[in-house]
């Protein structure tokens, strides 16, 4: 699979598991904050839909302190958006 064609959980899986590593090697400072942001962007015409956070994600973040932000916005350039 490429990285194009993963969901957008497993970017993100993967991208903070890539940094776990690099984190861990630097000194933990209360100065240093790391989070996770997923932004899911929205058009009138789309459906409801939840997001999946897998067990290994919320561990990955939580072995660096980091926090998860989602937010879901409109899609301004989505037809019938405006």
């Amino acid at each position: 699979m490429s990285f194009d064609d993963a969901a957008p959980e497993d970017r993100l899986s993967d991208l903070v598991a890539s940094f776990e590593r690099v984190v861990h090697q630097v000194q933990q400072s209360p100065d240093v904050k790391y989070w996770a942001e997923m932004v899911a962007y929205y058009s009138p015409s789309d459906s409801p839909r939840g997001f999946y956070v897998p067990a290994n994600l919320i561990k990955s973040l939580a072995s660096i302190g980091a926090s998860l932000d989602i937010d879901v916005v409109p899609d301004l350039g989505a037809p019938g958006s405006r």
